[in-house]
């Protein structure tokens, strides 16, 4: 495993920061009044009623209402969260005045200004956040649609009962991850100069048939616990080190029907990829093996990471044939190493404590087409287990 220490410099720079768990993506403190902050379910942002309820992170940032109809979604109003992007600064905006009635599914369209890393969730009375973390594109309106089950607890963060509770939700936080410190923000990207990002329709809504991005499938004899089947529309992950996210056709032999295309070229950083988290509500600990459809038409190394919640980190390596067909990757736990000695309190990879999934290529030992761009697609990144999930394998 000596070739992969390069890999775990890098792994253990964002074990420090917000891979590590989201520890600095954390919602704002309610401001402090006399009264209780009047709250909604709804924030169509058709009136400022709630606007002074929304902070930021960055003094020098400005959160107004727009009524441009290019930067609204719906109706005549729009969150507009407007900062100068600069090296350190964290951007993030929040409220608490949201959630004043129980809701199942976090619903909201987004629109980014240039290519965005975004951070978001909700924050319980309690004080206890859950995220999701996700890529956009620029100057396009997404419409994000999420079970609040899909959401994971923060590094940090504790809740008595382990799960969002969508009649404890009292906040909501959004982070541009852009610009971070150090190896992190290496890893991320910078931005330079003005930037802004719209919010519209933010909603807690009870949806019995609110789709989550995982599911659970038979695999031979075993079952995977999918983290990641890519049939939303949103990218639920991030880019690391400048790479592209596209979804294009996924594997034949999986459910669904698309894949995601991770594009790298030489000269970024040795280590290019993409981070996802599982879906909070997977019980992981039966898992004993990681699985992914794979393929690509070159020659590409990979690093395979799982992430525990401490951030302790364990990686392996693997090879996917260069002929352009779709290929099974299932990796034993037992072949992942630690990626840092000693930053695990007891030296072993715990699948109940998995909170992120990073698939990484070796651009020192991978081809890359005329023109300078390589390319793999990945599809059901799973974790698997021998035992069938109880019910839809839900905490």
């Amino acid at each position: 495993m000596r070739s992969l220490r390069a890999a775990r410099v890098l792994l253990r720079c964002l074990a420090a920061g917000l891979l590590a768990g989201g520890a600095c993506v954390v919602a704002q403190d309610a401001p402090q009044t006399t009264e209780p902050p009047a709250r909604a379910s709804l924030l169509d942002f058709e009136t400022d009623a709630l606007l002074s309820t929304w902070t930021a992170s960055d003094g020098s940032a400005t959160i107004t209402l727009t009524n441009d109809k290019q930067n609204v979604a719906a109706g005549n109003g729009a969150l507009q969260f407007a900062y100068a992007a600069r090296p350190g600064v964290f951007q993030q905006v929040s409220t608490n005045g949201f959630g004043a009635s129980s809701g199942n599914t976090l619903s909201l369209k987004l629109k980014a200004s240039s290519p965005t890393s975004v951070s978001l969730g909700i924050q319980e009375q309690n004080g206890a956040q859950y995220q999701g973390l996700l890529w956009i594109g620029a100057n396009e309106w997404v419409s994000v649609r999420t079970p609040l089950s899909d959401l994971i607890l923060a590094q940090g963060a504790v809740d008595d009962n382990g799960r969002p509770d969508g009649d404890q939700v009292t906040g909501f936080f959004l982070a541009d991850l852009a610009n971070l410190q150090g190896e992190v923000g290496q890893a991320l990207g910078y931005k330079a100069g003005d930037q802004r990002i719209w919010l519209d329709d933010l909603a807690l809504v009870d949806d019995p048939h609110a789709k989550s991005r995982g599911s659970v499938e038979k695999l031979g004899d075993e079952w995977a616990l999918i983290l990641d089947g890519f049939e939303d529309d949103v990218c639920w992950g991030l880019p690391i080190r400048r790479a592209g996210l596209k979804l294009v056709p996924g594997a034949p032999q999986a459910k669904g029907q698309r894949g995601l295309e991770i594009t790298y070229t030489l000269g970024a950083g040795r280590w290019v990829g993409y981070v996802l988290a599982p879906p909070g509500r997977f019980d992981l600990s039966t898992a004993t093996k990681f699985h992914m459809w794979a393929k690509t038409d070159l020659n590409a190394r990979l690093v395979i990471v799982l992430e525990e919640r401490d951030g302790a980190k364990y990686d392996t390596a693997a090879k996917v044939p260069p002929d352009g067909k779709w290929h099974s990757t299932l990796i034993p736990f037992e072949d992942f190493a630690p990626a840092d000695a000693g930053a695990d309190a007891n030296g072993q990879l715990d699948a109940d404590q998995i909170s992120r999934v990073i698939v990484l290529v070796d651009t020192f030992d991978a081809d890359v087409r005329p023109g300078g761009l390589g390319s793999i697609v990945v599809d059901d990144v799973a974790l698997v287990t021998p035992t069938a999930p109880e019910g839809d394998n839900a905490r």
